[in-house]
């Protein structure tokens, strides 16, 4: 059986392998005692947090990825989904349109994942760690499948 340390650690792996730490991404026992305080308010007591994803720590932006599942808040927001609930319809999303000389920087203009099975969006703070995210998501999924 696929206990929650396993995937605890298959995440920090794939974070690692990712580089992830030397972007806007933390690990949660690493991020400053006041915001980690402010989450723990916030997420169901039975989730263990992994990584973060912010922007400078502040309370209006930001989404974690526990063993269980990804909580994602902006624009006073809260959306939860469970990561078994996921599968393989995971889309990025631009808020705007597309100018013609945007179109080739479209890339960097994605911050958010949309989890069509939930119906969620999961902000990111740039696309260069949305992909590493929806990378681990696709990852994760895989693993849920076989484990079913």
């Amino acid at each position: 059986m696929i206990t929650n340390n396993f995937y605890f650690d298959r995440i920090l792996s794939m974070a690692n392998k990712k580089k992830l730490f030397d972007k806007r991404c933390d690990k949660f026992e690493n991020i400053p005692i006041d915001f980690k305080e402010y989450i723990k308010k916030i997420l169901p007591e039975i989730v263990m947090p992994i990584l973060v994803f912010h922007y400078d720590y502040n309370h209006s932006m930001w989404t974690i990825l526990t063993t269980t599942k990804i909580i994602s808040y902006y624009d006073n927001n809260l959306s939860i989904s469970n990561l078994n609930e996921i599968k393989f319809d995971i889309y990025t999303y631009i808020e705007k349109d597309i100018t013609s000389t945007e179109t080739l920087n479209k890339k960097e203009l994605v911050k958010w994942i949309f989890l069509r099975e939930t119906n969620h969006f999961i902000w990111t703070p740039s696309s260069s760690e949305l992909y590493d995210l929806w990378g681990i998501l696709l990852n994760l999924s895989k693993m849920i499948k076989r484990k079913k």
